[in-house]
Formats: structure tokens, sequence, C-alpha cells
């Protein structure tokens, strides 16, 4: 019989549960990050993250417009606020 330990990162991998936290994990440091910086916490909501992609869903097109000009900035404060570089790219909709 193996160890826990030894079955639950396979197991993790597998069920591609570590995708799922991971998403997990990066839509909150966003909705902290990005409600901090653009004073608006109710005006998106990360929808998905896939591949270094967050994707926001925005209340204003306007919002889409300033999130894609300070993409960078705003890419910068997730992955600081995550402790690790997992966002690449921010999209909205």
């Amino acid at each position: 019989m193996q160890p826990i330990c030894e079955l639950l990162p396979k197991t993790v991998k597998k069920d591609d549960v570590e995708r799922h936290v991971r998403g997990a994990l990066v839509s909150r440091a966003a909705a902290e990050a990005l409600g901090s910086i653009l004073l608006m916490p109710g005006a998106f909501r990360p929808r998905s993250f896939r591949d270094g992609v967050l994707t926001l869903a925005c209340r204003r097109p306007l919002l889409g417009k300033v999130i894609s000009d300070r993409q960078a900035e705003l890419v910068t404060a997730v992955n600081r606020r995550l402790g690790f570089p997992a966002v690449r790219r921010i999209r909205t909709y």
C-alpha cells in the first residue's frame, strides 16, 4: 500500500484539481488587487483563468477599455498579490 503523500499529488494532477485550485486563487487575487487599484470592486467579476489568461466580465464597456489600457500594471498587481507569476494577460467582455 502506498502512503497518501505519494498518492495525493498524482490524484490532484489526474483529476485536474490543481488547475481549478489555481484558477480560484487567481480569481480571488484578481478581485482584491484590481478592486483596490480600479476603485470599482463590484464593476467586474473574474470569470475564468486558463493558460495564463484571466478573463473578466465587466458591467461597463468603459471599464474594459481601462483594464486594457492598464493591463501591464494590473497583471503585475495580480501576480504580486498571488506571490507567483501566473497571469500573463487579462481579457474582458
